[in-house]
């Protein structure tokens, strides 16, 4: 298994790292924000706990079993907040 980083209330682990596509595994724990990699689309999917999404000008809640498609003009100013485990999921050549 890919080895797991962990940070302050955070662990993440890559899942897949092809060139088509990036899929991390994040354990997000309360109080903690995850920053999300500026200039690629993101794709979200919550596995269990539920996340606030983020942005200069929106926000969104989803829970387990939900998605989120945050576009890449969007993602430098976004945060994802909240108690979960998610996939964050993105274009490989980001």
């Amino acid at each position: 298994a890919p080895a797991e980083v962990v940070e302050t209330g955070i662990a993440r682990r890559m899942l897949v790292d092809d060139p088509l596509f990036r899929v991390q595994s994040v354990e997000l724990g309360h109080g903690n924000r995850w920053k999300l990699q500026a200039g690629c689309f993101h794709i979200i999917g919550v596995a269990s706990g539920e996340l606030q999404i983020e942005s200069v000008d929106s926000a969104v809640t989803i829970r387990a079993g939900q998605f989120c498609l945050v576009p890449a003009d969007a993602a430098e100013s976004t945060t994802v907040a909240g108690e979960a485990h998610f996939l964050d999921t993105q274009p490989g050549e980001c």
